[in-house]
């Protein structure tokens, strides 16, 4: 198991094989006020992803339950003055969208995907990353680290940013830990529809954060570890 770091408010963790490896990771240069200076090192969670296990299984956590079997379509926009950048915002992991069980956009069971490239033009192997956000668990949305996961894509990973139930009765209620990590496993479950509409293999996943999200990230990961 590598040993865990936390630097700046944010922390990763890696689930592949029925266990749970947390990954060094570093971040430099790093601003929190407005998020606009960030160096993640990369090649640490990419090490994290080759040297979790010699399988592709994944853990039983992760896939358990129903999966989202409906069909996803992507309709990557390039990114202005990004290489290889694309991104999909608002797509659904869940059917909780507003006037659907949801009051405010940033509750929604949405995410915004970050790819290396137009569909079809990715490698099949490409590691994938499971962005949550932080905000105290009352606030914040999947948008709030574009920049770091438009850098992530442009390094060949494809990155999810989720938004999740939060502890605000202005954007639908007080929920709980457990509804967030709830919402978290809807994601996670969701994703053999978004390996498929990507055409890659999703067999292990890191999953961090900032902030609250880091730290529903290690609730995450610390379950899955025991599932």
């Amino acid at each position: 198991m590598k040993s865990l770091m936390l630097a700046a408010g944010m922390s990763f963790a890696l689930i592949a094989s029925g266990a749970t490896n947390y990954v060094d990771c570093a971040l430099q240069d790093y601003t929190n006020h407005d998020g606009s200076s960030w160096e993640l090192a990369f090649e640490t969670i990419q090490e994290a992803v080759d040297a979790a296990s010699a399988g592709d299984t994944v853990a039983a956590r992760v896939f358990a339950g129903d999966a989202d079997t409906q069909p996803l379509r992507l309709h990557p926009v390039k990114i202005p003055a990004c290489a290889k950048a694309h991104v999909c915002k608002d797509l659904p992991y869940g059917g909780r969208q507003v006037g659907q069980g949801a009051v405010h956009a940033d509750v929604a069971q949405t995410y915004d995907l970050y790819l290396p490239g137009n569909v079809g033009e990715i490698d099949r192997s490409a590691p994938f990353f499971l962005f949550v956000h932080g905000g105290a668990w009352r606030h914040g949305s999947k948008a709030s680290h574009a920049k770091l996961l438009v850098e992530m894509a442009e390094q060949g990973f494809v990155a999810a940013s989720m938004n999740y139930v939060l502890c605000n009765p202005k954007q639908g209620g007080t929920h709980t830990f457990a509804e967030m990590l709830a919402d978290i496993d809807a994601m996670v479950a969701h994703l053999p529809s978004l390996a498929q509409a990507a055409g890659i293999s999703i067999p292990r996943i890191a999953i961090g954060g900032s902030s609250a999200g880091g730290h529903l990230s290690l609730l995450y990961a610390y379950d899955g570890a025991n599932p």
